[in-house]
């Protein structure tokens, strides 16, 4: 009976830390900035566990049960709150609490020749998610880093780790000097479509 009060107990601490890891390292889940894979593991593991965790503390408090299958239950549930904690650890990912993760499309040109840029999404299934694209002034070397907001992209199909080249964006002038038009194209989001004016002389 002593080593089934060990392994509850060990679960039940186990699955505390595996807990808190998985909400600080999913915060997004908690920002409104859902994500698929997120709400799986939020609604068949993570509440769950918690669920089977209560249960075997409320065991400890009311006194353990020492028939044959309270036994198996108790190993189970237990072993259930194992393997749901190093799931949670595991698909955590640890940049998550460290370094931003940056996705950006192939760099092009636009055609007068003045300008080279690239979009970046960084963070893009976080909480801390944002857009920018960056454009390089050819003539002078310098860099410029203009925030744009899709809003909620994370649930769009978009081309992350495409191989060769394409393009999320499409930079062209307008008739306005110094003002240019971005839009998205079909290789970014294939159910929307958004334009924006840059003013580069700003």
């Amino acid at each position: 009976m002593s080593y089934i009060k060990v392994i509850m107990f060990f679960s039940i601490i186990i699955q505390v830390l595996a807990s808190i890891w998985f909400i600080v390292g999913r915060t997004r889940i908690f920002q409104g900035n859902h994500h698929t894979a997120d709400l799986a593991l939020f609604l068949f593991v993570w509440i769950p566990s918690i669920v089977v965790s209560m249960i075997l503390i409320l065991s400890f408090m009311r006194g353990l049960k020492t028939s044959n299958y309270a036994m198996i239950v108790y190993l189970l549930l237990s072993l259930f709150l194992y393997v749901a904690a190093i799931f949670l650890v595991w698909s955590t990912r640890s940049f998550e609490l460290r370094e931003d993760r940056v996705f950006t499309d192939t760099p092009q040109v636009t055609k007068n020749g003045r300008y080279e840029y690239h979009l970046e999404l960084v963070n893009l299934f976080r909480g801390t998610a944002e857009s920018r694209v960056v454009i390089r002034d050819l003539e002078t070397g310098n860099n410029n880093l203009i925030q744009i907001e899709f809003g909620n992209i994370g649930r769009s199909p978009i081309a992350l780790g495409r191989s060769g080249d394409f393009h999320w964006i499409y930079k062209e002038t307008t008739d306005v000097d110094g003002i240019y038009r971005l839009s998205t194209t079909t290789d970014f989001l294939l159910n929307d479509f958004w334009v924006f004016e840059v003013n580069m002389q700003t």
